[in-house]
């Protein structure tokens, strides 16, 4: 019994890097939509969608996670189906606040559901899909990627795994 274990476990790992060799490659050829190149500024229509990130209002400005008045921005995303119209959600916040990344991310499908929500600067739809729904990868100014699939049961995205992306 310990021999066919040790079996499964040997045979498994090539399977699980060349599964995150391919995610590698996906990531490197994604193109990662931001709030300055891809983004609008919020508007009065999106009153709803703001309110379903969370984003506090305090008369006619917004304030982030940290009090702070914030510059949002929405970026429309398809990602597939039953999804081709959430959108991302970029708060602008210090340093202090949400890292180096310096935005916090919702994804928000168009009934105003988080889908995800983290600090990270920027968002690419990879061409992987999970029940028919494009995986994402978020970017924050390290080494790493992470890859995130959907989970269809609770509605919103779950870690798969987090990629090198080093030279």
């Amino acid at each position: 019994m310990k021999y066919a274990v040790l079996a499964l476990l040997l045979t498994s790992l090539p399977l699980a890097t060349a599964q995150a060799q391919d995610y590698g490659s996906e990531i490197a050829k994604a193109k990662f939509l931001d709030p300055q190149h891809n983004g609008r500024p919020a508007t009065e229509a999106d009153t709803t969608l703001l309110a379903s990130a969370g984003l506090k209002r305090v008369e006619k400005n917004y304030l982030n996670d940290c009090d702070e008045p914030a510059t949002i921005h929405t970026v429309p995303l398809n990602l597939g189906s039953g999804l081709s119209d959430a959108t991302a959600v970029f708060v602008s916040g210090s340093s202090a606040c949400y890292g180096k990344a310096g935005y916090a991310l919702s994804v928000l499908d168009n009934r105003g559901r988080i889908l995800w929500n983290n600090a990270a600067s920027a968002v690419a739809i990879l061409p992987s899909t999970r029940d028919g729904v494009h995986n994402l990868s978020f970017y924050a100014p390290d080494s790493t990627r992470s890859v995130w699939h959907w989970n269809l049961s609770r509605h919103q995205y779950d870690r798969l795994m987090t990629v090198s992306t080093r030279s």
